[in-house]
């Protein structure tokens, strides 16, 4: 199975980063529906040991 892209994306920026901090990256996308169609509302956030810095 091939890897989404933003898993390699992560991959690649978790690789920069010293692998002794709790740091994550999230990203999800909420799906929004109304009448006139639907879209997806991207979510982003880091983490520092589980506290959201951005």
């Amino acid at each position: 199975m091939k890897s989404k892209p933003w898993s390699k994306l992560q991959s690649r920026l978790y690789n920069l980063i010293d692998e002794n901090l709790n740091f994550q990256i999230h990203c999800i996308v909420y799906p929004m529906h109304s009448e006139r169609g639907s879209t997806g509302l991207p979510r982003y956030w880091i983490t520092l040991d589980k506290n959201i810095i951005w």
